[in-house]
């Protein structure tokens, strides 16, 4: 893979983090899904996102949700590529196991499923 990213490896990139997976677990899952990003990569990727557009930090520094989600919608791929981009399989399970971060990120999707009851 080259310097510049596809909107496909943003979206993946971006919503696996912002659900609490980290960048070894993202650039796994890039990787199973034919594209070549390293921890590295990811790390400097993600940095450079959230620097680029604070509006996806909470005031907790943690991930905003909504904002992510909108953030998504607005690249360039139509909302059921990114539906099925964003889509948690058995695999993305797997890697979030072998991360040691399947719990927290269990835990993180219970609180944000909180805000659509709000």
């Amino acid at each position: 893979m080259g310097k510049y990213w596809s909107d496909a490896e943003l979206i993946v990139a971006v919503y696996f983090t912002s659900r609490g997976f980290t960048e070894a677990a993202v650039s796994q899952i890039l990787h199973a899904r034919g594209f070549r990003r390293s921890y590295d990569a990811v790390y400097r990727k993600i940095k450079d996102i959230r620097n680029k557009h604070p509006v996806l930090q909470a005031k907790d520094q943690d991930w905003d949700i909504n904002a992510v989600d909108l953030w998504l919608d607005e690249l360039s791929l139509d909302h059921q590529t990114v539906n099925h981009l964003i889509c948690c399989s058995d695999l993305e399970a797997t890697i979030a196991a072998k991360h040691g971060v399947a719990e927290s990120i269990l835990e993180k999707l219970e609180r944000s499923n909180w805000r659509w009851m709000a």
